[in-house]
């Protein structure tokens, strides 16, 4: 059975802070992304934000009810799975650099390599469950856009 797919965009192009017309060079805090993703297989998230840095750059996520789920045999493996991809073709991977829990759920730090291109003007998140999808899309500059849609 194919994936289910919710999709959401954020942002609405390049901003005055990021001189030059465009690409990731500061933080994108809670306030610019919050995007808060369907239900996916029993787990929710929200994406917070985007830290860029000179190698690499973090996502910061908010999990319910847990990041982790467990497996036959005990194993623990992570309950999303996440890639990102810019408008250029770059593809970026990530290591979990940190969690800690929060009430009711998860905070989770993903940090992904190579840094973002500065050339980028946007960056397509797809986090997905075993049998779910969403996109989220992201423009240099994080503004909001007029919401989010599903399909």
């Amino acid at each position: 059975m194919p994936a289910r797919r919710a999709s959401f965009a954020l942002g609405g192009g390049p901003s005055p802070a990021h001189g030059r017309g465009g690409g990731f060079g500061e933080e994108l805090a809670p306030s610019d992304l919050a995007a808060e993703l369907p239900t996916l297989d029993g787990t929710t998230a929200r994406v917070d934000c985007l830290v860029p840095s000179d190698d690499s750059w973090r996502l910061h996520l908010s999990v319910r009810p847990h990041f982790w789920r467990s497996v036959e045999g005990g194993e623990r493996v992570a309950a999303l799975g996440i890639t990102a991809e810019d408008d250029l073709g770059g593809a970026y991977t990530h290591t979990l650099a940190g969690i800690r829990r929060d009430g009711g759920g998860e905070e989770a730090a993903l940090e992904f390599r190579p840094r973002l291109d500065p050339r980028a003007s946007r960056l397509t998140l797809r986090i997905r469950s075993r049998r779910r999808e969403a996109t989220v899309h992201i423009a240099a500059g994080g503004q909001r856009s007029s919401g989010a849609s599903a399909r």
